[in-house]
C-alpha cells in the first residue's frame, strides 16, 4: 500500500495478505433447474460458503443440507449425496431430483449456524 501527498514523500508499506473472514452464510451460486418428476435436474444446485462481506471462504468445509421449502405435499428431494461436505468452500450437488409434480418449488441450503440460502422458484412437471 502506498500513502501519498502532494507535498510529502510517499511511503510504501510492507506486503500483506487480505483473506476472507470467517464463514457466515451460504449462497446458492447455481440454482436448480426444473425437470420432469423423478428426473435429475439439468442444472444441479451449487452452494458456496461466504463471509459476512460476501467473499468466498475457500477453506470452508461445512456440511451443507438441501431440502424442499416448503415441502409440497409428500414430495421428496434426493441427491447422490445429501448432506454434502463442501470442498474449498463449495458444495456442488449432483443427481438431485424431486419425486412429485409441483410449481414454485424452492430449495433451502442449510448448515449449522450459517445463514441459510433459498433458491429461486422452479417447477417439477
Amino acid at each position: 500500500m502506498t500513502a501519498a501527498s502532494a507535498s510529502l514523500t510517499s511511503a510504501v508499506s510492507t506486503s500483506f495478505n487480505i483473506a476472507a473472514g470467517p464463514a457466515a452464510k451460504l449462497v446458492l451460486t447455481t440454482r436448480p433447474s426444473g425437470a420432469p418428476v423423478n428426473s435429475v435436474f439439468a442444472t444441479q444446485p451449487v452452494v458456496a460458503i461466504h463471509d459476512a462481506g460476501g467473499n468466498n471462504v475457500t477453506a470452508g468445509t461445512a456440511t451443507v443440507t438441501l431440502s424442499i421449502t416448503p415441502p409440497p405435499g409428500s414430495a421428496n428431494l434426493t441427491c447422490t449425496v445429501n448432506p454434502l461436505a463442501a470442498a474449498s468452500g463449495v458444495a456442488a450437488f449432483a443427481g438431485c431430483k424431486i419425486d412429485k409434480k409441483g410449481t414454485n418449488n424452492t430449495l433451502t441450503a442449510s448448515s449449522g449456524t450459517l445463514t441459510a440460502a433459498v433458491s429461486a422458484p422452479f417447477n417439477i412437471s
